[in-house]
């Protein structure tokens, strides 16, 4: 007696099949590093723009740190206020002499002609990270900062009374922007304030 065997045909995946299931396994792999990619960059931009951010406002609060004790050392010298000498060293700003533009960083204690210029060929400094600070140095880095004095139209003396202080930050390449330009989109930011009681106060 002879038993009878029936093959039976097992249905598989055709290679058009297997083709199309690695496309779209491929595209689905590319979307998915692509948004992680996106992601990164995405956090690194937030990061420069709020290292910025604070770099730009130190600017300004140097400068007013160099106010301060500069005044400060001028009362403490000289209470009877005889020659007092302009609250920033070298520095001269009034009506007929309004803008400068200086750099400046938190270990800076004095300005001087040396850290600030009348023109525009004094861009920005550059701030690269030394241990946890950002200093000034002549170093390539991301960041450049340029704090520009700038005297009010109201300074009738020898030297201003007040000033309009701009710290701006630039990130990215080429010349540095001017105020109008300074934009988040250019990668730039920038810091403002008053500071009153700018000159000898005689």
């Amino acid at each position: 007696m002879f038993k009878h065997f029936e093959n039976k045909k097992r249905k598989g995946f055709s290679i058009g099949e297997v083709l199309l299931a690695i496309f779209v396994l491929s595209i689905g792999m590319i979307a998915t590093f692509s948004l992680f990619n996106a992601g990164i960059k995405n956090l690194q931009n937030e990061r420069d723009l709020i290292v910025a951010s604070l770099l730009a406002q130190e600017g300004v609060e140097v400068v007013r740190n160099i106010r301060d004790n500069n005044w400060a050392a001028r009362d403490f010298t000289d209470i009877a206020k005889q020659n007092d000498p302009p609250a920033f060293e070298g520095i001269l700003i009034n009506k007929n002499n309004k803008v400068k533009n200086c750099r400046v960083d938190y270990g800076t204690f004095i300005l001087s002609n040396t850290d600030c210029s009348s023109g525009n060929n004094l861009g920005g400094r550059f701030l690269p990270l030394q241990g946890l600070f950002y200093k000034n140095s002549n170093t390539n880095s991301k960041f450049k900062r340029r704090v520009v004095l700038e005297a009010n139209d109201d300074n009738k003396g020898e030297y201003a009374e007040s000033a309009k202080v701009t710290s701006m930050v630039y990130w990215s390449s080429g010349s540095f922007p001017n105020i109008d330009s300074c934009t988040i989109a250019n990668k730039c930011v920038f810091s403002q304030s008053i500071l009153t009681n700018w000159g000898t106060g005689t």
